[in-house]
C-alpha cells in the first residue's frame, strides 16, 4: 500500500480523516496536520507530503492495523483517533512487555516464562 492508497483504507476500515489527523498528532509526526493530509489527498491539485514524513504516517497506520489484527475477531472501534491513540500504547506496552504479563495472564504450560536474555526491553 502507498501513501495515496492510505485514504481509501481509513474509509475502508471507518477512521474519518479528521480523526486520523488526530493520532497522527498525538504520534507528533510533523508535517502531517489534518490540512496537509488534506493537501495530499487531493483530487485536483495535490501537494504531496516528504517522503520520510508519508514513511512514517504509513507505518503508523501498519501498526494499527497489526493491533487491530491481533485483536480478531473482535472489532475495536477506530473511529476516534484519541481512543486509537490510548489503544495503540497499550498494545505497544503489551507487545514489549509480553502480552500475557500485561494482560494478566497466567502461563497454563506448567513451566515459566523469562525473557530470553533481552534484558533491554524492559529498560
Amino acid at each position: 500500500m502507498d501513501f495515496r492508497d492510505l485514504r481509501t483504507e481509513l474509509e475502508r476500515r471507518g477512521m474519518p480523516v479528521p480523526e486520523f489527523a488526530k493520532l497522527v498528532a498525538a504520534e507528533a509526526i510533523p508535517y502531517a496536520s489534518k490540512s496537509r493530509l488534506n493537501q495530499a489527498w487531493s483530487e485536483t491539485d495535490p501537494t504531496p507530503l516528504r517522503s520520510d514524513i508519508a514513511e512514517r504516517v504509513l507505518n503508523l497506520w501498519r501498526e494499527v492495523e497489526e493491533m487491530l489484527s491481533v485483536f480478531l475477531p473482535y472489532r475495536l472501534d477506530i473511529s476516534s483517533g484519541r481512543r486509537v491513540h490510548d489503544q495503540l500504547l497499550f498494545y505497544r506496552k503489551s507487545v514489549m512487555a509480553g502480552a500475557l504479563g500485561v494482560l494478566g495472564i497466567e502461563n497454563s504450560c506448567g513451566s515459566s516464562t523469562a525473557l530470553a536474555g533481552n534484558d533491554s526491553a524492559e529498560e
